[in-house]
C-alpha cells in the first residue's frame, strides 16, 4: 500500500512538473488567479466595492490569460523555425493584449463587459482546440476526443479530492471542536479546480509531434454514439417531420418549434463530429454520416423561420442576437457536412470562433445591435401615441393598449439592467422607473410567460408590511400559501379548510358551512387597483361569510390576471390570513 501511494505521488509530481516545463505562463496564469480569488475571499467586510471590484477584474483577466498563453504555446511548439527572439515576443504581445484588454474593454463589471469577457474566453479556448492541428493531416476529431476524456477524467479526480479534501476537514472541526471559518472550503475549491486540475490537464494535452490512431478511441464512447445516440437522433428526426407535418398549415407556435429545431440540431452536429472517425470501420456510421445531415436542412429552415418570427415581434436582445449566431452557425455547419464527402471537421470549430469574436468586436456587436433594434421599437410606440414631443416623452392624450404598455416596460427595464437608461434616446435626463407614471402616464406593465393574449396580469403585495390585526372576536386565524397548482388542506379540532385552485371549502364536523369561489373576491381588489401594485393591508383586507360564520380574508399578496374578453379572473398564487368567527 505505501509503495503503490508512494508511486501515485511520484506521478503526480512528474505530471504537474511537466506541465509547469511545457506551458509555464498557462500555469502562472492559472496560479496568479486562485491566489486573487483567495484574497477576493478573505477581504474584510468594510473593503470599499471599488477595491473587490478591481481584484475581480484583476483576477478574470489572469484566467482570460490562461486560454490566451496556452494557445501561443500549442501555436509555438510546432513552430520550430520561428526563432527564439521572435518567440519572446510573440509572449511579450500576449501580455500587452491582455493589459489592453484591462484598461480600454474591461474597465468596469457589467453586464456588457460580462458578456464579452465570455465570449473572448469561449473564443481561446475553440482556438486551444484546433491550433495544433490546424495544418495536419490525421484525424482531428481523436484529438478532440483525446482532450475530451482527459478533461473529464481530470474533473472526476479534482471532485473526488475536493470531497475527500472537504470530509477530512469537517471530521477534523466536529471532532475536536475547533473553530475554523467556512471560508476555508471556498479556498480548497478554488486550488483543486483552479490550479491542480488545470495542471493536471496540461499534462495530458498530447505533444505536437504525437500522432493518435482509431484504435485510441474510447470503446465507451463508440459504443454511445453508435449504438445509443445515433439510433436515438434517427427516432426524433422521423418524429419531428411527422409533427411538422401536423402543422404546417397551421399557426405557428414559433417558441416551441425553435426550441425543439435548435437544441436537436446543436445535439446532432455534436453527435456528427464525434462519429465521423468511426466511419472508416463501421458501415451504419458512415451511412449515418452521409446521409443525416441532408435531412437536417429543413430543420434548419424552420428554425430561421421561427426565430425571424420572433424578432419581427419583439426584436434583438442579448439572447436572441447570440441565438441567431448559433442559427448561423448551425446552418453553415450542416451545408458543410451535406455538401462534402469526407469534411475537416476542424472548419466548424474554426467558423465558431470566428463568429464568437465577431459578436463581440466591430460596429456590429451584439451591445451595439440590441441597442439600435430595442431604441427603434421604443421610438415607433411612443410615435404610434403622439408621445414625441420636442425630442422628449410626454404622456399620451390617446389609451394605450396592454401591449404596447408591456413592451414599453420590458425596454426601460432591459436597458436599466443591461445599459443605462441614459442611453436610450428621448427619456428626461433624471429619469428613473419610479417615474414611469408621471413620464409615460402608466405604471409599468409586465409580461408574464403564463398570461395569454387579451390577459391583463397583476401582482398585488403588502410589503410584508409590520401591522396588527385584531383578532378577539375571532375563533381561528390561519396562515394559507396556495398556488393554482396546488390543493391545500388544514385541519383543525373538528374543522376543515380545503383551498383547491380559487375554491375554499370550510366544513365542521364533516358539513359543509361555506364555500366561495376566492376569483370573485380577487375581482374587487382588481376593480379598485388604481394601477398599483403595493396596496395597504386595508386595500389586500375583505370581509365575507353567511349564516354560520364570519371570514376576513387578508392578503399579504395575490398573483393573478383576468381574461380582457371575458372577464374571468384567474389566481395564479396567494399568499393570505384567514380569520374565522362560527356563530
Amino acid at each position: 500500500m505505501k509503495n503503490k501511494l508512494t508511486s501515485f505521488f511520484t506521478k503526480l509530481t512528474v505530471k504537474l512538473w511537466q506541465s509547469l516545463k511545457r506551458f509555464p505562463l498557462p500555469v502562472l496564469m492559472a496560479a496568479s488567479t486562485v491566489i486573487l480569488i483567495i484574497v477576493l475571499n478573505h477581504l474584510p467586510q468594510n473593503t470599499l466595492e471599488s477595491t473587490r471590484d478591481l481584484v475581480a477584474r484583476i483576477a478574470l483577466v489572469f484566467a482570460l490569460g490562461f486560454p490566451l498563453f496556452l494557445s501561443i504555446n500549442v501555436f509555438l511548439e510546432g513552430r520550430s523555425q520561428i526563432k527564439t527572439s521572435t518567440k519572446n515576443l510573440i509572449l511579450f504581445s500576449g501580455s500587452v493584449i491582455l493589459a489592453l484588454y484591462f484598461v480600454f474593454l474591461f474597465s468596469k463589471l457589467d453586464s456588457t463587459s460580462g458578456i464579452r469577457y465570455s465570449i473572448y474566453t469561449g473564443v481561446l479556448y475553440l482556438m486551444f482546440l484546433y491550433i495544433p492541428k490546424t495544418f495536419k493531416k490525421e484525424s482531428y476529431e481523436l484529438y478532440v476526443v483525446k482532450l475530451f476524456t482527459s478533461f473529464v477524467t481530470v474533473l472526476l479526480y479534482s471532485i473526488i479530492l475536493f470531497i475527500g479534501v472537504a470530509a477530512i476537514i469537517g471530521s477534523t472541526v466536529l471532532l475536536f471542536k475547533l473553530s475554523i471559518s467556512g471560508e476555508i472550503y471556498i479556498d480548497i475549491a478554488t486550488i483543486i479546480f483552479g490550479l491542480i486540475a488545470p495542471v493536471l490537464f496540461l499534462s495530458e494535452i498530447p505533444a505536437y509531434e504525437t500522432i493518435l490512431y482509431l484504435e485510441s478511441y474510447p470503446k465507451v464512447l463508440k459504443i454511445l454514439f453508435l449504438y445509443i445516440i445515433l439510433p436515438i437522433l434517427s427516432i426524433f428526426l422521423v418524429i419531428f417531420y411527422l409533427y411538422f407535418a401536423t402543422i404546417l398549415f397551421k399557426p405557428w407556435p414559433s417558441n416551441i418549434i425553435f426550441r425543439i429545431a435548435f437544441y436537436f440540431l446543436i445535439t446532432s452536429i455534436v453527435a456528427l463530429f464525434f462519429t465521423y472517425p468511426l466511419t472508416v470501420t463501421n458501415k451504419w456510421g458512415k451511412v449515418f454520416t452521409s446521409i443525416y445531415p441532408k435531412l437536417l436542412l429543413p430543420l434548419v429552415v424552420l428554425m430561421f423561420m421561427s426565430l425571424w418570427i420572433r424578432l419581427s415581434n419583439y426584436g434583438v436582445t442579448n439572447s436572441r442576437y447570440f441565438l441567431v449566431i448559433a442559427a448561423i452557425w448551425i446552418a453553415f455547419s450542416l451545408i458543410y457536412l451535406s455538401l462534402n464527402i469526407n469534411p475537416k471537421n476542424i472548419i466548424l470549430l474554426i467558423s465558431l470562433s470566428i463568429l464568437l469574436f465577431l459578436s463581440a468586436t466591430g460596429p456590429w456587436n451584439f451591445s451595439q445591435v440590441t441597442k439600435m433594434s430595442q431604441s427603434e421599437i421604443f421610438k415607433n410606440i411612443i410615435v404610434k401615441y403622439d408621445m414625441l414631443l420636442q425630442g422628449k416623452v410626454q404622456k399620451s392624450s390617446k389609451e394605450i393598449n396592454l401591449e404596447d404598455k408591456v413592451t414599453l416596460t420590458s425596454i426601460l427595464n432591459y436597458y436599466e439592467n443591461h445599459y443605462d437608461l441614459k442611453g436610450l434616446n428621448y427619456l428626461p435626463v433624471d429619469f428613473s422607473m419610479d417615474k414611469m407614471k408621471d413620464v409615460f402616464g402608466f405604471e409599468p406593465e409586465y409580461y408574464q410567460g403564463y398570461n395569454n393574449t387579451g390577459a391583463n396580469h397583476q401582482y398585488y403585495n403588502s410589503g410584508n408590511q409590520n401591522n396588527i390585526l385584531n383578532i378577539k372576536d375571532y375563533d381561528y386565524i390561519i396562515t394559507i400559501f396556495n398556488s393554482s397548482e396546488e390543493e391545500t388542506l388544514i385541519t383543525k379540532d373538528a374543522m376543515e379548510i380545503i383551498l383547491k385552485k380559487s375554491d375554499l371549502i370550510i366544513k365542521n364536523n364533516g358539513k359543509t358551512l361555506y364555500n366561495k369561489n376566492l376569483s370573485e373576491l380577487a375581482g374587487k381588489i382588481y376593480s379598485n387597483k388604481n394601477d398599483k401594485n403595493m396596496l395597504t393591508t386595508e386595500e389586500l383586507t375583505i370581509k365575507d361569510g353567511n349564516e354560520n360564520l364570519d371570514v376576513v380574508y387578508v392578503f399579504d399578496n395575490l398573483d393573478l390576471s383576468k381574461d380582457l374578453n371575458s372577464n374571468i379572473i384567474q389566481i395564479y398564487s396567494m399568499n393570505l390570513k384567514l380569520l374565522v368567527k362560527f356563530h
